[in-house]
């Protein structure tokens, strides 16, 4: 997204928030503080990135909504991937793996296992990548997710 749709979106957000807080309707209000969290990511403010996903996931912990919390912890290993720092990225992505196979959504868990692969590889462990692509490899197979699919195998071959 270019500059202005991030700006647009931020906005709307925060016309949200306002709203589902007057409403006291917790449960959107994390959503969208989710969401709000993507946009700080898009446009660079790791920071707010991560308070905002850190306030989101407190939301879901709070609501016992585990799938809104997957989906946080997958967005702070983002966040903390993006600041170089693989070891608390792997963390998150480990939460979020978890939590997606507890729930068993495939989609969540091929996702994790891409994201983990990633985390390795910075980490310069490219044989526990490997072993996380390959178990995404198989669940985006699966799914039928073939062009995801083909681009793990694209990592998997340049190993």
């Amino acid at each position: 997204l270019g500059l202005r749709a991030l700006d647009d979106s931020q906005d709307a957000y925060l016309k949200a928030m306002g709203l589902y807080e007057e409403l006291d309707r917790r449960r959107d209000l994390a959503s969208v503080l989710g969401n709000l969290g993507l946009v700080y990511y898009g446009k660079g403010d790791m920071e707010k990135a991560e308070d905002t996903a850190l306030s989101s996931l407190d939301m879901n912990i709070e609501l016992g909504r585990k799938r809104g919390m997957a989906n946080q912890y997958g967005n702070l290993g983002n966040i903390y991937l993006g600041q170089k720092m693989p070891e608390k990225a792997e963390e998150m992505y480990l939460k979020a793996l978890g939590l997606n196979e507890e729930l068993e959504i495939s989609e969540g868990m091929a996702g994790s296992l891409c994201n983990l692969g990633l985390a390795a590889m910075h980490r310069g462990d490219g044989e526990k990548a490997r072993e996380y692509w390959e178990r995404a490899e198989g669940l985006l197979n699966e799914l039928g997710a073939t062009s995801m699919a083909d681009q793990v195998r694209a990592w998997l071959d340049k190993l």
